[in-house]
């Protein structure tokens, strides 16, 4: 395995930088990458001065790319910086990333009743909803959709929830 973690100071940027990879002499202290069923993957990195992460995140602006020999295993945005100084004196600086999934929090479903939908047409719906309201690269588009139901009239819908002020 030979991982490669390329950084990008936003999200729409084409040319990013290399933080991570051992054939450039590029190195991380610690890197977990937690790639999860159900909920959003994420990815830690501790770098110290010498990375050119280093003080370099900018929350919801910074992303990376993390490749498994040159394959694409996780793509995120930053979401936690934490410093902090060895007692060595040493400085690091821990960055966590979710994946880009969590673009869907970025947007907001109002109340819809999708009546006699397919699967792949109410999800088609969602994602248009998202699409009008986020960025271009916080886009998603809807390709191959597996997901069937015997009737296909199933009644579907968006509930909002409303919070009461106590």
């Amino acid at each position: 395995m030979t991982y490669r973690v390329v950084a990008f100071n936003e999200g729409s940027d084409a040319a990013g930088f290399v933080v991570l990879d051992q054939r450039v002499g590029r190195s991380v202290i610690e890197g977990k990458l937690t790639l999860k069923e159900t909920d959003i993957d994420d990815l830690t990195l501790t770098v110290t001065r010498d990375n050119p992460l280093f003080d370099a995140v900018q929350p919801f602006h910074t992303h990376v790319s993390v490749y498994d020999d040159g394959h694409l295993v996780f793509r995120g945005r930053a979401i936690k910086p934490k410093k902090s100084m060895e007692t060595s004196g040493m400085f690091r600086r821990e960055y966590t990333f979710e994946s880009i999934e969590a673009y869907l929090l970025d947007s907001v479903q109002r109340f819809y009743e999708g009546v006699g939908q397919s699967p792949a047409d109410f999800l088609k719906h969602l994602i248009e909803v998202h699409n009008s309201q986020v960025e271009g690269f916080q886009q998603f588009q809807v390709r191959n959709v597996t997901v069937t139901n015997a009737k296909d009239n199933t009644y579907r819908q968006i509930e909002v929830k409303s919070k009461m002020l106590v």
